[in-house]
């Protein structure tokens, strides 16, 4: 059932999760299908208008909601926004010269290569971004915002450019 402060409460809240990094995919969908069932514009098809229009958006909201917090990056920029730090905020989107100089490096690397180079090129990659995704967690359970939000913008890069560069076959 849906929480009575629907549209007030943030997105953990109205999921009944831990505001966490860590989610179980699993658990998520299964109060997602829940929430929808409570919510399903088909259920207030009798209320009239205003009805009807609630729950299309209480339905949006929960949609919303659920891939925001599935995609682990997407939970992450959302928990540092709900502690009032924007990670991609115009003013707040300082890189290190060292982790710049890595991802030129990686991007010039991977244009040639082929094989087991290139596999381990997306391997140290795909390492770096899991790194991110624990410094993220770890920075706020510390409540450190500005080194999650940096921890936060290495991992969109990296998000990227592992998306940039699948496997070869």
């Amino acid at each position: 059932m849906p929480p009575d402060d629907f549209f007030d409460c943030d997105y953990f809240a109205l999921f009944g999760v831990p505001q966490s990094v860590s989610l179980n995919a699993e658990t998520l969908r299964k109060k997602y299908e829940t929430l929808q069932a409570a919510a399903h514009p088909d259920r207030r098809a009798a209320g009239g208008e205003s009805q009807k229009r609630a729950a299309m958006q209480m339905s949006a909201r929960i949609n919303d909601a659920y891939q925001t917090l599935l995609n682990p990056l997407s939970r992450a920029a959302y928990l540092l926004s709900a502690r009032g730090m924007d990670a991609f905020a115009e003013d707040n989107a300082a890189m290190s010269p060292e982790f710049l100089m890595q991802q030129i490096e990686w991007r010039e690397q991977l244009e040639t290569a082929e094989g087991t180079e290139r596999a381990r090129l997306l391997a140290e990659i795909a390492a770096a971004k899991n790194a991110a995704e624990i410094e993220t967690a770890a920075f706020l359970d510390k409540n450190d915002l500005p080194a999650a939000a940096d921890a936060v913008r290495r991992w969109k890069y990296l998000e990227k450019m592992s998306a940039e560069n699948p496997p070869s076959e």
